[in-house]
C-alpha cells in the first residue's frame, strides 16, 4: 500500500494493550458522570510481513474510558478484539478474508461470494439486549465484556429481520 504524506500515522499499528491506566484530568468532572465510553476501530496494520491494502482491513481495537465524576477520575483499557479473523492472522502472520487484502482480485471476489464473512468488528459497538456488542458491516458479531474488554465470542440475534 502507498502513503501519501500525512497520512501515514493513520495506518500506524498499536499493538500496546493497557488496563485499568489512570489518565490525568483537566479541571473537574460533574459529579454525576459515572459510566464508561467504549469505542473500536482498526489498530493492527500489519501481520508478519504483510500489510493491509485498506484502512477498513485494519484489525479491530477495543478502547473503554471510564469516568467517576465523584472521584473527578477517568480510567483507560484497550484490547484488541480477539476475534476468529484476529486468531487466524495471529496464528498464519497474515491478514485474509477482509475488504481489500489478502490475495488477488479472483480470490477476493471468490471470498465475497462463497467465504464466509469476517468477524473483525472494527466499526461500532452497541448495546445489544443488554449486551455490549462489537460490530461492522457484514453480518457477524462479537460480543464483548463491557468492564474488562475480552471478547466473549460470536453474538447471534435472537430473531431476524423480515
Amino acid at each position: 500500500m502507498s502513503m501519501e504524506a500525512g497520512f501515514e500515522l493513520g495506518f500506524a499499528s498499536l499493538s500496546n494493550e493497557v488496563t485499568d491506566r489512570s489518565l490525568a484530568v483537566e479541571g473537574t468532572l460533574p459529579d454525576w458522570l459515572d459510566g464508561a465510553l467504549v469505542r473500536n476501530g482498526p489498530a493492527t496494520f500489519e501481520v508478519g510481513g504483510e500489510r493491509v491494502a485498506h484502512w477498513f482491513d485494519g484489525l479491530a481495537m477495543l478502547h473503554r474510558f471510564g469516568f467517576d465524576g465523584r472521584d473527578d477520575a477517568v480510567r483507560y483499557t484497550n484490547r484488541s478484539l480477539r476475534s476468529e479473523t484476529y486468531r487466524r492472522a495471529m496464528e498464519t502472520g497474515e491478514i485474509a478474508g477482509q475488504f481489500a487484502t489478502g490475495g488477488g482480485y479472483l480470490q477476493r471476489v471468490r471470498q465475497l461470494l462463497f467465504g464466509e464473512p469476517t468477524d473483525n468488528c472494527n466499526v461500532h459497538v452497541a448495546r445489544v439486549d443488554g449486551r455490549l456488542v462489537a460490530i461492522t458491516e457484514v453480518p457477524r458479531y462479537v460480543g464483548v465484556n463491557p468492564e474488562t474488554l475480552d471478547a466473549l465470542g460470536e453474538f447471534a440475534f435472537a430473531d431476524a429481520l423480515t
